[in-house]
C-alpha cells in the first residue's frame, strides 16, 4: 500500500516504514537472542532460531514487499546467528565438539544449515570442525600406547566418522 501510495516509488515504503522496521527487527531479535542463549543448549537455541527463521520468512512473505526479504532475514540471522556463533560453536556440553563427539548428526545438520547462510559464522564453524579434525588425529598419531595395526584402525575409524558427518550433516560441502 505505501509503495502504491508513492505512485510506484518504493521511497515512503522505504524510507518511513521498512527502515524502522528493520531497526526494531533487528533490536527485538538481539535481546531475544541474548536471553534465550543465556539458559539453552545449543541445539535448544538452533531450534529456536531455525523457528524464529522460518516465521520471520513467513510474516515477510505475507505482509511486505518482497525487496524486504533479504534486508530483513539478514537482520535476524546477524542478530540470532553471526552475532553467538563463537558461543554455540563452543558450548562446554552442548557446542560443536559434543555434537561430534555423540554423533548428532541432525543437530549438526541444524547448525549447519543456519551457520551456512551467514559468512563469518561458516568460517568459525570450518575452523573449529578443521581445528578438532586436527586435534583428533595428533592424539592418535601421538599416542604411544597403541601399536601400528591398532593405530591404523583407529584412524580409518575416525576417517568414517567424518565421512559420516559430511554425508549427514554437511550436505557433502
Amino acid at each position: 500500500m505505501l509503495i502504491e501510495v508513492g505512485l510506484q516509488s518504493k521511497r515512503i515504503y522505504e524510507q518511513e516504514f521498512e527502515s524502522l522496521l528493520i531497526q526494531q527487527t533487528k533490536d527485538y531479535y538481539r535481546n531475544e537472542s541474548n536471553l534465550y542463549i543465556s539458559s539453552n543448549s545449543c541445539n535448544a537455541y538452533l531450534i529456536k532460531a531455525n523457528m524464529r527463521f522460518q516465521e520471520e520468512q513467513d510474516r515477510v512473505n505475507s505482509y511486505l514487499h518482497p525487496t524486504s526479504m533479504d534486508k530483513i532475514i539478514n537482520e535476524f540471522l546477524r542478530e540470532y546467528i553471526e552475532t553467538h556463533a563463537m558461543s554455540l560453536l563452543a558450548m562446554e556440553n552442548s557446542g560443536l565438539i559434543q555434537m561430534i563427539k555423540q554423533e548428532k548428526y541432525e543437530e549438526l545438520k541444524l547448525m549447519f544449515s543456519l551457520f551456512k547462510r551467514c559468512p563469518a559464522a561458516l568460517d568459525l564453524f570450518k575452523k573449529h570442525l578443521k581445528e578438532y579434525i586436527i586435534e583428533e588425529g595428533l592424539k592418535l598419531v601421538k599416542n604411544d600406547s597403541i601399536d601400528t595395526d591398532e593405530l591404523v584402525k583407529k584412524i580409518l575409524e575416525f576417517r568414517q566418522r567424518m565421512i559420516d558427518l559430511l554425508q549427514k550433516s554437511l550436505e557433502r560441502d
